[in-house]
């Protein structure tokens, strides 16, 4: 079965999405999800909202998908055993160390890899199917080949995103909220740097700079996908994901019924064409500057960002024409209806308005038509002739969906057996015609009534009236398809009122059968989340650097003071760095350096001839960079050491437990941790732990080029990052924002505007990562670093070590 699978923020988007076709809902309680900024649910809410979806053979999908801390792990827990017995079908985790709790403890709760887990690639979605996961949320960057490629080979459940808000990183690669502000989009707090506005700059020598752009030039356009929906289907994509937990009822209906539209007409046997006026409808409920197909084309899309608006734009209703400011009326020919209690902006303006009236020919009117020239109010702020007026909500639309979704439209089809015998009580057993695997298939219920009929004296009660008003099911989630009377001739019901409670407590006790089919009971014995394990510190502390770009004119004999040395796999492939790295392996340890993103189209160009690079260059370990390295680096545990990077997003020392038991023998801590956060977990970590005391640490990998203005590289750019030029992005601050662009797989990498360097003597961890981007004083940093020299400046930074993320 396809399903359908919407964003609930609040109980009237819950209704708005199951009344208008979802098969499933997502949505968080108030802690531990991502979307910390929506309504969400409380306890009794959840309790509501689960019995709601459910009893109308909706699934719940609950999001814990935030990194969690050692000492938050026994609450999360705690909200699992609620919502597990409540009946909860599954939870999207976005940590490894919780999931595999939940995996091993919960049975019959599927487990979903959430989206910001960046799972990219079949590597990834074997090794969350391997994990015991049910089911994979693919980073919203996947093609319809990737996405392919992936639902034909890795035996597990894949979801994906086809509308809805796209963020520019892959998530859970995003730490530039936690760097500039604290505020971690891996906790559910993102502060959206990417709807900022932004100057972009070139420098040969990093003390000019030339403004070669500006605007919101990381903000994508929202994603529709509706031109894909059959093509996802042929691919076997179990799951269509509407983003949107933020946004209102009406936005949450009116994608849900379109795409419920599209899905069912893709599993037809009618022709597959997309309606423009649905098109207009999705445009009408939300558009960041229209739509983009995202990465779903895999072609160079050069409409992935609206650099104009980062916000919603709505329809274009025309330009002023006329400005009353007295009166705050302005005047236009109007491109769509317009009525009164319709909402617009101005272009260059975030203020929005309400029509109060609408002047066609000098008279007030209700509405107005398509090419109507009217004058609207009431408006103020600094407008000017010629500005864009843009609709945003339909006041019409909004009331036939408010209206819509107040009733019931989802109906669980349901068999009367009703009897009235005289001088017997009255009988009513409902059974459920529901299909295998629903809520009430097979249940049925039964109620009785104290009164009953008698000898009719005159106009005896028929059968089509007992029929009908058993029929009053227009407020309930039921209908009957079929309704069976027995009945004696000529009889009278003294109350007639007593059949319309006799269904109300049929139905009632049929609905609480349906509640009592899912709940759970919890597991008699858990495991125990105690952490039973004091970490030894060494008593010498290790080394390690990490190059980010390699000279081939530079000398690296440095690199024999510290211990190992981490080396990204592109250079390996690239003969033009050989020798270089050969001379390198001669002064320290090396290890591959196993890239964040690897696309399944550049598999082979990565892996082919490993083992021969790994003999040829003396490779003593790998790094592994996303969890699908876990599946990689299965074949060198044991032969090779095996370290995870900071891009695993280490929070805690469950997730540690779990890299150990796949093979890994270091872990690198996640470098948005506080100091006592990172101190309790160093102290309790089962595995030698490393941290970033030194380097630029990237803030973003985007599938997104700002200066070719591609999610891909194409023929035809200029292809300015084949210069030795430098290009940043300039926010309102005058902070500067280093991004390096690579052809390879057109993965942008964005640099923080400060680098990190901080003072470790008090942190436990056995190791100290410098990782070095374009530096040329390697000798100093080593040396530094090694006798814990702290770099001091405005250009430095000590991460979030006070920040509580």
């Amino acid at each position: 079965m396809v399903e359908l699978l919407s964003p609930v923020g609040d109980f009237d988007c819950l209704k708005a999405a199951v009344q208008n076709g979802a098969n499933a809902v997502y949505f968080g309680g108030q802690l531990f999800n991502a979307r910390y900024s929506a309504k969400n649910f409380d306890k009794d809410g959840i309790r509501e909202a689960v019995n709601y979806a459910k009893s109308r053979n909706v699934k719940i999908n609950f999001t814990l998908n935030i990194l969690l801390k050692n000492n938050e792990f026994d609450d999360a827990i705690d909200v699992v055993k609620y919502i597990y017995e409540l009946g909860v079908d599954a939870v999207i985790v976005d940590d490894l160390g919780f999931a595999k709790y939940i995996i091993d403890n919960f049975p019959g709760m599927e487990v979903h890899g959430s989206t910001q887990m960046t799972i990219h690639n079949l590597d990834g979605a074997i090794a969350l199917k391997n994990l015991g996961y049910s089911r994979v949320v693919l980073a919203r960057e996947s093609t319809l080949s990737d996405i392919d490629y992936i639902c034909r080979n890795a035996n597990i459940d894949i979801e994906a995103f086809v509308h809805g808000a796209l963020c520019i990183s892959y998530s859970g690669q995003c730490l530039f909220s936690s760097a500039i502000g604290g505020r971690s989009g891996n906790r559910g707090r993102c502060a959206q740097p990417c709807r900022m506005y932004y100057n972009m700059l070139e420098t040969s020598d990093n003390v000019s700079y030339k403004n070669i752009g500006k605007g919101f030039l990381i903000s994508p356009r929202d994603l529709c996908g509706l031109d894909f929906i059959p093509d996802l289907i042929k691919a076997g994509v179990k799951s269509f994901k509407l983003e949107g937990r933020m946004k209102t009822p009406e936005y949450v209906a009116i994608v849900t019924r379109i795409y419920r539209k599209y899905i069912d007409l893709a599993l037809s046997d009618n022709e597959y064409v997309v309606d423009k006026n649905d098109l207009h409808d999705l445009m009408l409920a939300f558009n960041r500057g229209g739509f983009s197909k995202g990465c779903l084309g895999g072609d160079d899309n050069h409409d992935y960002v609206f650099e104009e608006k980062p916000s919603n734009q709505g329809l274009y209703i025309g330009n002023i024409s006329k400005i009353d400011k007295k009166n705050g009326l302005i005047s236009l020919k109007t491109n769509e209806p317009l009525d009164i209690g319709d909402t617009f902006l101005v272009q260059q303006e975030d203020h929005k308005y309400t029509i109060s009236e609408i002047l066609k020919n000098g008279s007030h009117v209700k509405s107005a038509a398509i090419g109507d020239l009217v004058t609207i109010g009431r408006v103020k702020g600094k407008l000017e002739l010629g500005d864009k007026v843009f609709k945003i909500n339909s006041s019409m639309i909004s009331k036939e969906i408010k209206e819509f979704n107040s009733h019931e439209h989802v109906k669980i089809p349901l068999v009367a057996n009703f009897k009235a015998l005289i001088g017997k009580p009255l009988e009513l057993e409902v059974a459920s015609l529901d299909e295998p695997g629903n809520t009430y298939f097979g249940l049925s219920a039964s109620a009785s009534s104290e009164i009953q009929p008698i000898e009719a004296i005159s106009n005896p009660i028929s059968k089509e009236r007992l029929i009908e008003q058993l029929n009053k099911t227009t407020d309930t989630n039921f209908e009957f398809r079929q309704i069976n009377i027995e009945m004696d001739d000529n009889i009278y019901i003294p109350k007639i009122s007593s059949i319309n409670a006799l269904r109300r407590d049929a139905l009632n006790a049929l609905y609480q059968k349906g509640i009592n089919n899912f709940t759970r009971i919890l597991p008699s014995k858990l495991h125990s989340t105690k952490l039973i394990h004091q970490h030894v510190f060494p008593s010498i502390r290790t080394y390690s650097v990490l190059l980010n770009s390699i000279d081939t004119s530079m000398d690296y004999s440095s690199l024999k003071n510290v211990d190992r040395v981490y080396i990204p796999l592109k250079f390996f492939i690239k003969k033009e760095f050989e020798s270089k790295l050969l001379e390198i392996s001669q002064f320290t340890d090396c290890y591959i350096d196993i890239p964040t993103i690897v696309r399944d189209n550049f598999r082979n160009v990565f892996y082919n001839n490993f083992d021969e690079k790994v003999n040829k260059f003396n490779i003593k370990g790998l790094v592994i960079s996303n969890l699908s390295g876990i599946e990689f680096m299965m074949k060198y545990v044991g032969k090779l050491d095996i370290v995870s990077k900071y891009t695993l997003n280490i929070y805690n020392n469950h997730t540690i437990d779990e890299l150990k038991k796949v093979g890994v023998n270091r872990v690198t801590i996640s470098p948005e941790l506080d100091t006592d956060t990172l101190i309790d977990l160093c102290n309790n970590s089962s595995l030698p732990t490393e941290f970033l005391v030194y380097g630029k640490l990237p803030v973003m990998h985007i599938q997104y080029c700002p200066l070719g203005k591609s999610n891909k590289c194409y023929p035809t750019c200029s292809m300015k990052c084949k210069t030795s030029n430098r290009f940043y992005l300039e926010d309102r601050l005058g902070y500067k924002f280093e991004f390096v662009p690579d052809n390879m797989q057109t993965i942008t990498k964005i640099y923080n505007s400060k680098i990190n360097s901080i003072d470790y003597a008090k942190f436990p961890f056995d190791s100290c990562l410098i990782s070095i981007t374009d530096e040329d004083n390697l000798d100093e940093i080593i040396y530094n670093v090694k006798n814990n020299i702290k770099f001091e400046g405005k250009n430095y930074t000590n991460g979030n070590l006070n920040k509580f993320v």
